[in-house]
């Protein structure tokens, strides 16, 4: 196994990757949004609306708005596996897995996958004579649910996170655990969260959801937005393997 290597798994835990960019506030209207799912209405047909997400400021202050944000708009595949987020200053794009037997494509796929959506909303925005958007930061997240591993048990998959010997004294074993942590990012490219949940479902069924998400500033003078994100898919992928273990990767198909 080479020392540099990215980590891969045959049958990784992963249910969503999402990626993402924050642009600076577009002259964007309502119709906007209309038109543009025409555009790509083919391929993704089905829409639904949600609160917008609250953007992420380098700098403290409340901004006064003249009027309410844009709802955020989804856009997605007929399957649904396939996701756009759009909102007056963001834009997403997800891969969620929605059933058992479906495989993670891959982050290659689900990469150029963004990078063709977020080329066609540009694009679009120039078509519309508006100021090109401009990413301020960017995003790129990883959801891996845990729930059965066979031979071992849950928490004995993730570092760190053994809550069974909290109930030697008084207090009986939790219902639910809460873990974060944050690492920078080299280059200042920002920062990865990393979050562990542990949770009882109804049925008595453990699982744990492990959350790893990296964020950071848009530096077109020191790295292009491909550069950000194969740094941040290296990190969430090297730091999914540093936080879980040996036994929960062989589980999982560890190849490389």
């Amino acid at each position: 196994m080479a020392a540099n290597a990215i980590p891969s798994y045959g049958k990784p835990p992963l249910t969503e990757v999402a990626c993402g960019v924050q642009f600076t506030e577009l002259a964007f209207q309502t119709r906007h949004v209309g038109q543009f799912w025409t555009e790509i209405a083919d391929e993704y047909p089905l829409t639904q609306d949600f609160p917008p997400i609250p953007d992420v400021s380098e700098s403290a202050g409340v901004r006064l708005l003249a009027l309410p944000p844009i709802r955020r708009v989804f856009m997605a595949t007929p399957s649904t596996e396939f996701v756009i987020q759009l909102q007056g200053t963001r834009f997403h794009h997800n891969w969620r897995k929605l059933a058992p037997e479906k495989d993670y494509p891959r982050f290659d796929v689900v990469f150029k996958k963004f990078l063709v959506a977020w080329g066609r909303f540009s694009d679009f925005i120039k078509r519309q004579g508006l100021e090109e958007p401009k990413p301020s930061r960017y995003e790129l997240t990883y959801v891996n649910e845990i729930e059965s591993l066979g031979p071992i048990k849950v928490e004995q998959a993730v570092k760190l996170f053994d809550w069974t010997q909290i109930k030697a004294g008084f207090l009986p074993e939790p219902k639910a655990t809460n873990i974060a942590w944050n690492f920078p990012l080299p280059e200042d490219k920002g920062v990865m969260n990393v979050s562990t949940n542990r949770l009882t479902r109804p049925d008595g069924r453990t699982a744990v959801l492990l959350t790893l998400a990296c964020s950071g500033p848009s530096a077109n003078e020191r790295y292009s937005l491909d550069d950000w994100f194969e740094t941040a898919h290296q990190w969430i992928v090297r730091g999914f393997t540093d936080l879980t273990t040996p036994e929960a990767h062989h589980i999982w198909s560890r190849e490389i």
